[in-house]
Formats: C-alpha cells, structure tokens, sequence
C-alpha cells in the first residue's frame, strides 16, 4: 500500500532531478510492498502532491552511519542536518527507486483522499492495489 508524506519543496526537487535517492524516517510503513509500493511527495505547507516513488529497499541504520560521507548528499541535506536528526537514534533509509513526476500537482485531500499533510506518514487508500 502506498503512503503519503510531507517534505519541502526543495527535497521533491532534489528527488525529480535524481540527486536525493534516499529518504530517512524515523520508521517506515509496515504495509508497503518493497518494489512494487512506494510514496507520494505533498509539498510541505500545501496540498500539492508532485510526485510518487517507488520504494525498493528499507534499511536500518543507527548512528553514526556506514555510509560515509556521501549519505547527507544522497538525502539531499547538511552533514549538521543528519547529524542533527540521527543523533542517539535507529533510522530507517528508504531507497527510492522509480519516480513518477505528475505535470499537474495531485491534490492530498481530492485525489488520495487523505485530510492533511501527515506528520511521519499516512496511507493512500486511494492508490492501494495500485503503483506506478
């Protein structure tokens, strides 16, 4: 089942152009098909959703992380950033595989059918059954 999360527009940017190919939550969704599933992007602030992609692998990760220093580059942030939002925790990096970039934004509320912008993640019932 695909999901739905909130990121700012300079990350949905960086995702488009294939410079972010990982994103880091906290956790990850226990009812996404890896290779098949994946995500929608709404822009922070607004309902604009731009784009879906699919999720390929979810890893686990505590810090400091074995990715070296090219992790805060393949998410697209600061080293303070990560850093930052690592400190003392277990993350999980969701490999972003296919994306699928939509000309005209979706709409969070009217076409996924979900209230508002989630905080972590919400699911898309709308999309279930149904990937890119």
């Amino acid at each position: 089942m695909n999901v739905v999360i909130t990121l700012p527009k300079e990350l949905i940017t960086a995702i488009i152009d294939g410079r972010k190919i990982f994103e880091m939550r906290k956790t990850a969704p226990l009812h996404l098909r890896l290779g098949e599933d994946g995500f929608f992007c709404v822009e922070k602030g607004t309902k604009n959703v731009w784009c879906w992609c699919r999720v390929d692998a979810i890893y686990d990760r505590k810090y400091p992380v074995k990715y070296g220093s090219h992790l805060p580059e393949y998410l697209a942030v600061s080293r303070k950033w990560m850093d930052d939002y690592m400190k003392g925790k277990s993350v999980k990096l969701w490999s972003i595989g296919q994306v699928v970039r939509f000309e005209k934004p979706l709409l969070i509320d009217k076409d996924l059918f979900v209230d508002r912008a989630p905080q972590s993640f919400a699911y898309a019932p709308l999309s279930f059954g149904r990937s890119y």
